[in-house]
């Protein structure tokens, strides 16, 4: 707060405390904006005249979007010239703030006590012995590492790649715990998928384990007291619970109300002891999580059994496939932010006050989290999962207010991405980069162990085999009419119920799988994915006698409908002589047994072909055995989902020593806007689970990441399309900057022609004060008094407010008038002498009256000194005026920009007309 407050006098040019900061919130309030930010360094440098720097810190201080308003309507111009400036007031506290050395002693003193605590750890589990283990398993070092950490730290999370055996370590390290007595009841909360997978593994590791398995079958209604009973009185090795029934264990009212309740007397004290803004966002604050408290007890099933969760004593929660649970409430200032959910899901705020109970029961240990995609689709997942893992490092740190965390590590950025259409692009604000590496990377290292299975022994894949299906007339016309659906929607033409983004962007990506599913006639051809697809198939089949394939396709899958995807694979798949028997559909497997005998054929190599989605297929499918290869026919939004659908792959226990991953590409389709959402999330995700960096911030892509970008390059066909639209957008950025400061330059001017003439007629007022001054340095206030005399009764009320033909009062030489027209609310005389007209403030009673004309005149000094402090103040604005000067030099930016877009058109061929269509 101390150095806001010293930046923000750096910008007014005067020292006043009006910087408030509410921790608890993270609030931030910059108090007389207006008033205090109207001289030229927050009005034009770091600033506009309608939304001056102040307002700017202030809204970069609480996340707040940029987003201005004239007359009702949205300012584009005005928005833009503040977010440029925005950039610059940012550039310019960064240089004050290292420009000072108590300033740098400062920021490094709060660094330290911040992140000091936290190095890097490392954990050897060489020396773990494991008794009851089924002497055909044994770990690899790796997987004892992981136990190690688990059993001697309070809260752990598993990041390892889908496929480096996190289910062997989760269950070693719970038999470990039990052996030592750390952990007497454990519990395994598992996607519902994979139930029995999880019961066949654990009773393979550990034969004489004693388990309770709960399915939603063995957790229906009336059997759910039976069951919980169970869990909190019975003495077993591992309660494997699946994710619905685990969501289905309400927590007691009575916990739910004592955890608001410690946190509302936290916020009771603090209300006490701050007023004005910080008052106000505390109590703000404190109906916040009154409400969502009670929202939460009124979601809860607590009809069906009268056992609670926290009645059950676990001592340690293990959460399989944990981010599926990232989507935890958040609490942000943060508006219009891609891939920011703030409401949440009621599941993950259950888990979290689970999680939370453990913890309490448990001294701050109880919950591991596994999961090989533990960032899948924005930023807040990291910080839920160090919520969950590390409440009370976060809150010593106020990084348990989201907003603080953002501060800390993030950014958000405005970025070109490739809109709906593919033929234009547009900018928008998003988390993209992200700094401070080192310090989140120790912190989050903490609790986190990583591992990445492409440094163990995995089948060769030389790169991935990229099929780019060219553009073809039909689909390049469906383009067309969505293009036309899109202005429509801009413009709302159309009702959002009938036509949408979504809707639009659903059929694009439809219409790049296969038009048929859009209504159109879609060949089989060479122009077509299926063909590709089905011919790479074929081709495998006859080179690798006894292997399997998966086709990953998560739209059309096989229903009722006239027309899917599926049923048209398998009948080209038929047509070209694989048997029948030998292709599978995973959404034909419903139970568990079923999908288990399944995986087993096709370990087997007696299926040879099984299609499936993302979610059926990708997660918890162990059919790695025979894989010879995959096949992403569309592609999934998220990057979690591509990690998961290649797991099925690049797994231990696949007997192939090379392996292939076909990703089929439609030309001029939506799949180049997918990879390019791929490509955004991607980079922070590789960034971030690197681990060990030790760079400051990172925004360079890594090598996975690259091969999403020379995709979408490739399926664009242009790719200097995007460079030229940022070009295009970065000179419109130029043109309306150079507009905004030649207009504030002209304004300059004008109040400099101003003020030169108020200085002169100032200078010639304050001759005259003086003069009057001289006068009445003399004054006598016996002379006062006699003078007075002669004019009884003439300071009454009466005279004050009468509208009678003014009378002119003559006290030292000054005539003492009314104005022509009184002030009923705030009435005053006029006291004239030598041309100038003195204000003397009066009221309804005579002898208060007579003493405020005694002040005037005994006082008049001060008025002396007032009017000198006003020409002072006019000069100072004149100079600063003159001396300002431009050091912007967007002319010479905009010439830069139009010659650098011209040597891109020419490299397109493309002109502006066909550019734009």
């Amino acid at each position: 707060k101390e150095i806001i407050n010293e930046f923000v006098w750096r910008l007014i040019n005067q020292k006043n405390n009006i910087v408030d900061y509410e921790p608890i919130t993270g609030s931030w309030n910059i108090q007389y904006k207006n008033h205090n930010g109207s001289n030229a360094v927050c009005t034009v440098e770091f600033g506009i005249e309608k939304y001056n720097a102040l307002w700017i810190l202030e809204a970069t201080l609480n996340l707040r979007e940029i987003k201005l308003y004239t007359d009702g309507k949205y300012d584009e111009r005005n928005t833009i010239a503040a977010i440029e400036k925005q950039k610059l007031l940012i550039e310019e506290f960064q240089h004050w703030l290292w420009d000072d050395e108590d300033r740098i002693w400062e920021v490094e003193e709060a660094y330290n006590n911040m992140f000091a605590a936290f190095e890097k750890k490392t954990y050897d589990g060489s020396k773990l012995k494991f008794p009851e283990m089924n002497k055909n398993f044994s770990l690899y070092d790796y997987q004892k590492d992981a136990v190690q950490k688990i059993v001697t730290t309070k809260n752990t999370l598993l990041a390892f790649d889908v496929g480096a055996g996190k289910t062997y370590i989760m269950i070693a390290a719970a038999m470990k715990m039990r052996e030592m007595g750390i952990s007497r009841k454990n519990m395994f909360v598992v996607p519902n998928n994979i139930v029995g997978q999880w019961e066949k593994i654990f009773s393979d590791l550990y034969p004489k384990a004693k388990l309770l398995t709960i399915d939603p079958k063995s957790y229906k209604p009336e059997l759910r007291t039976k069951t919980l009973t169970q869990i909190r009185d019975g003495d077993y090795d591992g309660i494997i619970i699946a994710y619905s029934c685990f969501e289905m264990i309400p927590l007691s009212e009575n916990y739910v109300l004592n955890q608001m309740s410690d946190r509302l007397n936290e916020i009771n004290q603090a209300v006490h002891q701050v007023y004005g803004f910080s008052n106000t966002q505390l109590k703000k604050e404190r109906d916040r999580i009154k409400s969502l408290t009670y929202q939460f007890i009124e979601s809860m099933d607590s009809e069906t059994s009268s056992i609670t969760f926290d009645q059950l004593e676990i001592n340690t929660l293990f959460l399989d496939e944990a981010h599926n649970y990232k989507n935890v409430p958040l609490h942000t200032k943060l508006r219009n932010l891609n891939g920011i959910n703030t409401k949440g899901s009621k599941k993950c705020l259950d888990m979290q006050k689970k999680i939370q109970c453990v913890q309490e029961q448990n001294d701050g240990r109880g919950a591991v989290l596994a999961t090989g995609t533990p960032l899948c689709n924005s930023i807040s997942d990291a910080y839920a999962m160090q919520m969950y893992l590390q409440p009370e490092e976060m809150k010593e740190r106020h990084l348990d207010v989201f907003d603080n965390w953002v501060k800390t590590f993030a950014s958000p950025e405005q970025l070109c991405e490739i809109d709906v259409d593919t033929s234009k692009f547009r900018f928008i604000r998003r988390f993209a980069k992200f700094f401070n590496l080192p310090e989140l990377s120790r912190m989050f290292s903490d609790v986190a162990i990583f591992h990445a299975v492409n440094e163990d022994g995995l089948p060769d894949m030389n790169g991935y085999t990229d099929i780019i299906v060219k553009k073809n007339k039909p689909l390049s016309d469906y383009m067309q009419l969505l293009c036309k659906r899109t202005e429509l929607i801009r413009n709302k033409v159309v009702d959002k119920a009938f036509d949408n983004m979504l809707k639009v962007s659903t059929d694009g990506r439809k219409a790049a799988l296969d038009l048929n599913l859009v209504g159109e006639t879609q060949q089989y051809n060479s122009k077509s994915k299926l063909y590709h697809c089905v011919n790479n198939v074929i081709d495998i089949c006859k080179k690798n006698d006894g292997c399997s394939q998966l086709i990953f396709c998560d739209y059309s899958t096989p229903k009722n409908e006239s027309f899917n995807v599926y049923n048209k694979l398998k009948e080209m798949l038929l047509d070209k002589g694989i048997p029948d028997n030998e292709i599978a559909f995973i959404h034909s497997y419903q139970t568990e047994a079923r999908k288990l005998k399944l995986f087993k054929e096709v370990n087997e190599g007696k299926i040879r072909i099984l299609i499936g989605s993302t979610i059926k297929l990708g997660i918890g499918a162990n059919v790695q055995t025979k894989l010879k290869a995959i096949h992403h026919l569309d592609v999934p939004w998220r990057p979690a989902d591509m990690v998961q659908r290649e797991g099925r792959i690049l797994r231990r226990g696949n007997k192939n020593k090379e392996v292939y991953i076909y990703r089929y590409i439609a030309e001029g389709s939506f799949d180049s806007y997918s990879w390019q959402i791929l490509e955004t999330k991607q980079r922070f995700i590789s960034q971030f689970l690197s681990g060990s960096t030790y760079q400051r911030t990172a925004t360079d892509l890594e090598e996975n990441v690259l091969t999403y970008a020379q995709v979408k390059a490739i399926a664009l066909a242009q790719p200097l399309m995007k460079l030229k639209a940022e070009k295009e957008n970065e000179l419109r950025n130029l043109q309306i900057m150079l507009s905004k400061e030649n207009a504030a330059e002209a304004n300059l001017q004008q109040e400099l022609a101003e003020l030169k003439e108020k200085i002169e007629k100032h200078t010639k007022r304050l001759s005259f004060t003086t003069a009057n001054n001289l006068l009445l340095s003399k004054y006598d206030e016996e002379k006062f008094n006699i003078e007075l005399k002669l004019y009884k009764n003439l300071f009454s009320k009466e005279f004050v407010f009468s509208n009678c033909e003014d009378t002119e009062i003559i006290l030292f030489d000054f005539v003492i008038k009314r104005p022509i027209k009184q002030d009923e609310k705030k009435p005053y005389l006029i006291a004239s002498r030598l041309g100038v007209d003195y204000m003397i403030p009066v009221g309804t009673s005579e002898s208060g009256n007579i003493t405020r004309l005694k002040n005037f005149f005994k006082n008049f000094s001060k008025q002396l000194k007032k009017e000198q402090e006003t020409l002072d103040k006019m000069i100072a604005r004149k100079d600063e005026i003159e001396n300002h000067k431009c050091n912007s030099d967007y002319v010479r930016a905009i010439q830069k920009c139009k010659a650098e877009i011209e040597e891109i058109d020419n490299q397109i061929g493309l002109t502006d007309e066909e550019y734009y269509g």
